[in-house]
């Protein structure tokens, strides 16, 4: 079986991914820049074959339900995946389905021998904006306390995200509900 280059992202459910989906569209929309799909990414970035990316997926959510994370706040950063993002607070969850995943995925990791675990809700991923405009923006907001997590899904792209453009080749092949 061929490889891919994924990552694993966790879906808000429908209600948080309405949300996520209107906010991503407009900041998109105004800052000329490509929208995507809202996601938590639980590790990453792997190049695997897809199917022992399922069956880890698999293993890692045998007794998972859907399950809340708390918001800790809106943020920004010179990182270009994190120009604008709602930072999440690490719970019991997370940890296990990360770590579960690491178990049995680590071989194919680029770039790193680990993953480090940084719960987060990227809104926008924008070169050149500045501070300031980010502090407008978070200034604008009110953020709910937390959100709802309801599915897994691998997320592939032709390449590690760099660039604005690289974002409308992120391709979700496999989703599953929990």
């Amino acid at each position: 079986m061929n490889e891919i280059l994924c990552s694993i992202c966790l879906n808000p459910d429908k209600c948080y991914s309405d949300y996520f989906k209107n906010i991503i569209a407009s900041l998109a929309k105004k800052y000329n820049t490509f929208s995507f799909s809202p996601h938590l990414t639980i590790y990453g970035v792997i190049r695997a074959p897809q199917g022992e990316i399922e069956e880890a997926i698999n293993y890692a959510f045998t007794d998972i339900q859907k399950f809340s994370v708390n918001t800790i706040k809106l943020n920004y950063s010179d990182q270009f995946t994190k120009t604008l993002y709602i930072q999440l607070s690490k719970n019991n969850k997370l940890i296990t389905i990360n770590k579960r995943l690491s178990q049995k995925l680590s071989k194919y990791l680029i770039n790193s021998k680990e993953y480090d675990l940084n719960p987060h809700i990227s809104l926008i991923y924008k070169h050149g904006m500045s501070a300031n405009e980010k502090v407008k923006i978070i200034s604008s907001f009110t953020l709910k306390k937390e959100f709802v997590f309801d599915a897994c899904s691998i997320i592939t792209a032709p390449k590690p995200l760099e660039k604005e453009e690289d974002v409308k080749n992120f391709k979700e092949v496999y989703t599953q509900s929990f």
